[in-house]
């Protein structure tokens, strides 16, 4: 099931559909963390996930080791939590003390990308005033799907998805005595 999300996020941003790529791309560490914490709360495990297989591995590439143009499990969290429930990109609420958050959605042609957009305003004794964040959908989108797939492949005795999802006809459908019909 991982791999087919995956397969959609990246075919929704090939045709610059970039919000439905995001909102189902925030659902993977959801997914991945309940494997990796199972008994933790929902948001613990997500950000704990987050933070030790998208930002951690990300931040030894880029040896960013003060994570400045990086983003935390706690804001893809609450970013998660707004898409999904509120259809509101924003991140309110955060330890980091965001007062400005935009999402950065460039064409999937641009070969512009810049993950992180990170600026801070110090007031005259130096401490964080305002702290302005910009995160680059598709960018945020790739990271994830990358961890979750690598996370998925070497755990994937741990994942149970006991469901399917069929495509059929319906003809075929009508054949079995399943009812198309949608009810509107």
């Amino acid at each position: 099931m991982i791999e087919h999300l995956v397969n959609e996020i990246e075919r929704c941003l090939k045709n610059d559909l970039q919000i439905a790529a995001l909102t189902m791309a925030l659902t993977l560490p959801d997914t991945c963390g309940k494997v990796y914490h199972p008994q933790s709360s929902v948001s613990n495990r997500y950000t704990s996930w987050y933070d030790d297989h998208v930002l951690a591995p990300k931040s030894e590439l880029t040896g960013d080791t003060s994570k400045r143009f990086l983003v935390s499990g706690n804001v893809v969290y609450k970013l998660r939590c707004a898409m999904l429930h509120e259809s509101n990109p924003t991140v309110v609420g955060t330890e980091e003390n965001i007062t400005h958050f935009s999402l950065i959605w460039r064409p999937a042609s641009s070969c512009s990308r810049v993950p992180i957009e990170h600026c801070i305003e110090l007031d005259e004794n130096g401490a964080p005033q305002q702290q302005a964040i910009s995160i680059d959908i598709v960018s945020l989108c790739q990271d994830i799907c990358e961890a979750a797939l690598l996370y998925y492949r070497k755990n994937k005795e741990h994942f149970s998805f006991n469901y399917r999802i069929i495509s059929t006809s319906d003809r075929l459908a009508n054949l079995f005595g399943y009812d198309n019909e949608i009810n509107i």
